[in-house]
């Protein structure tokens, strides 16, 4: 029997509650002192929630903290569903076609120890567990710190 307040399914009240807490909580993401090792960077990387919602706000907590500027992170819907991208908040955003400005673009591929720029549309993450890993170590350290990930798909 549904109580006042509470949706009809119960999936939507546990995911809307999940949301409000996620909304609600601090990230509390380790910080990255000078002279850490490889191993106590990956144990960091380890310990961390892979879950969507906080990979996204770990990596944008790490990258405004690296960078001193806010960075926008979206999870993808539909048949993109589960993958995130990283972009210039709109309005550091370039018309006419909504593209980050080269500056940016430079300055999030540095921060996620790219070899170059990321694309005018920003940067994909795919869904999987394993480049989640590989992203918040690059928005926490600048490095992949030897994490690896491949296709999963064809």
């Amino acid at each position: 029997m549904r109580q006042a307040g509470q949706s009809e399914w119960k999936g939507i009240t546990i995911m809307s509650e999940i949301n409000s807490q996620l909304a609600l909580a601090p990230v509390h993401a380790p910080t990255a002192p000078e002279g850490q090792s490889l191993e106590e960077k990956r144990a960091a990387v380890l310990a961390l929630d892979l879950d969507g919602a906080v990979v996204v706000a770990t990596i944008r907590e790490h990258l405004r903290r690296r960078s001193g500027k806010p960075w926008s992170l979206s999870g993808g819907r539909g048949t993109a569903y589960g993958w995130i991208r990283i972009h210039a908040p709109p309005a550091r955003r370039v018309a006419p076609f909504d593209y980050m400005a080269e500056e940016d673009r430079a300055e999030l591929g540095r921060l996620l120890g790219l070899t170059g720029p990321v694309h005018q549309q920003g940067e994909s993450i795919p869904t999987g567990n394993d480049y989640r890993r590989v992203y918040l170590a690059r928005a926490m350290f600048g490095e992949d710190l030897g994490f690896t990930a491949s296709p999963y798909w064809d």
